[in-house]
Parts: C-alpha cells; sequence; structure tokens
C-alpha cells in the first residue's frame, strides 16, 4: 500500500523509485492485486457554445486546480473562472509571475497553475466551482 502521507503528484519518485531502489538491492516486492475500483465517478465537462464547461475537482497543497476537462477534449485557446480570464501556458515556467494559466496536467486534465504562486489563492476559488475551457 501508499503510506498515507504520498501524495498522487509523483508518484514515479515518492513510490516507484523507492521500490524499485529496494527491489534492487534484494528486497522482493510485494504486489497486490486489483480486481475492481470503486468510488465516486468524476463530473462529466458539457459542452457549451464557446467550448467546454467544466468544474474544478482538486486545488492540491501548491494551490494548483485540476479541472474536469480532460486534456483530449480539446487545446483550449483559454479560460475563464469567477469572470477572470486565463490564457494558457506550455508548461508552469513558461507562465508569466503574477499570472495564472491553464496548463497540461499529469492527471490527464487540464490545470489552473500559477508560477511559484497559488492559483487557487489567487483566483479565490475551491473544488467544485465552475470553469469554462474556451475553443
Amino acid at each position: 500500500p501508499v503510506p498515507p502521507k504520498i501524495l498522487p503528484t509523483f508518484h514515479a519518485r515518492d513510490v516507484m523509485a523507492p521500490a524499485i531502489g529496494g527491489f534492487l538491492r534484494g528486497r522482493k516486492l510485494r504486489l497486490k492485486r486489483v480486481d475492481e475500483l470503486s468510488g465516486r465517478s468524476l463530473p462529466e465537462p458539457s459542452r457549451s457554445q464557446k467550448g467546454w464547461k467544466g468544474e474544478i475537482l482538486h486545488c492540491d497543497h501548491y494551490g494548483n486546480c485540476v479541472t474536469s476537462v480532460r486534456l483530449g477534449s480539446l487545446v483550449p485557446a483559454g479560460g475563464e473562472i469567477h469572470r477572470q480570464k486565463i490564457r494558457v501556458a506550455q508548461n508552469y515556467e513558461s507562465i508569466p509571475s503574477g499570472d495564472v494559466a491553464l496548463v497540461r496536467g499529469s492527471h490527464g486534465f487540464w490545470e489552473v497553475a500559477a508560477k511559484a504562486a497559488s492559483a487557487q489563492t489567487r483566483l479565490k476559488v475551491q473544488k467544485g466551482e465552475p470553469i469554462t475551457l474556451f475553443e
């Protein structure tokens, strides 16, 4: 099992690397078979005249906000939350200081992020709030 303090953002670093390191030192890996997944299904975004309407699924401890809009749905021209326009950035590093932007998230969803800051705090958003991504 994954230790409770491990966040799901960097499993390659926090879970897999230590497990492989232990394996290479001779420790046997204990893998558990998963036959069924259960839990709450994710809310689906809906099509609108302007693009996609989704919601904030999660805000991590850095203030990055994962949306319900999957990466394959569209390549947005921008977004809007609380009547605040959001541009698209190639990655976290390319977001101008003091700005927020949409970036491709590692979980397969569009995320709202700020460079070296909390997008959640800057936009005053919480889980469940609506967001629109424009085509």
